[in-house]
């Protein structure tokens, strides 16, 4: 017996259908999203809840500091040694601050993340010409050679045109002298739900990523504030 045409059958169908290709849509827009922010971060974020955009006290430790500490404008950066979008962030960093002086500081503390083997290396080389003042030459060759960083020998390649004493940062490579430090950096960064890197804290308000005219944006937003 043939089966009499349901006008209610076909508007359900109807309604899965149109229920399906919303979900599609949004699914897209979600994985769209988090593509986005693995381009700018080079991690990806599953929390459920984006961390704070603002975060009270940001503390600048006692981390290498270029600048005026009483600037009007703090910013806080988080970053890994080993990781591109922290290296463009770096230079996005010089040429605001070349473009803003006398208002803008800039505080570098350490996040190295576990999915880049070299980068504790690095930080702790960085932390050792810090010791010994010179720390930012170190930093920018760090950045710039991040690809070439394999072990203690390589660093002592990057680093050889720096008077450091080589002979003492083998010693505290080899023994983590500032391995102390830079878990506490780590630490802080957790505490601030840093979720990739570069994260900056500029006056305390949080820019993920290192495109220039992203943090460029929030330092004038800050400086309109003073105004």
């Amino acid at each position: 017996m043939k089966e009499k045409f349901s006008l209610d059958k076909f508007q359900g169908f109807n309604i899965l259908i149109t229920l399906l290709l919303i979900t599609q849509v949004a699914l897209s827009l979600l994985i769209t999203t988090k593509l986005i922010h693995i381009e700018k971060t080079g991690t990806f974020n599953i929390e459920k809840d984006p961390p704070p955009a603002f975060i009270e006290n940001v503390s600048e430790d006692d981390d290498p500091l270029l600048g005026d500490i009483n600037s009007p404008i703090l910013i806080v950066g988080f970053g890994d040694y080993q990781c591109p979008f922290c290296k463009e962030g770096e230079k996005s960093i010089k040429m605001l601050l070349d473009e803003y002086q006398g208002a803008v500081a800039f505080v570098f503390r350490d996040y190295p993340l576990n999915s880049h083997s070299q980068a504790f290396l690095s930080a702790l080389a960085a932390n050792f010409a810090k010791e010994q003042g010179y720390f930012w030459e170190v930093h920018d060759l760090l950045y710039t050679n991040q690809e070439k960083v394999v072990d203690i020998d390589s660093v002592l390649k990057i680093i050889n045109d720096i008077p450091l004493n080589k002979k003492e940062y083998s010693e505290c490579v080899l023994q983590q002298k500032y391995k102390k430090e830079i878990l506490n950096d780590i630490e802080d960064g957790n505490e601030y739900e840093v979720t990739g890197v570069p994260t900056y804290f500029i006056n305390g308000y949080r820019v993920v990523g290192g495109e220039y005219e992203q943090i460029k944006s929030e330092i004038e937003r800050q400086l309109n504030i003073f105004k």
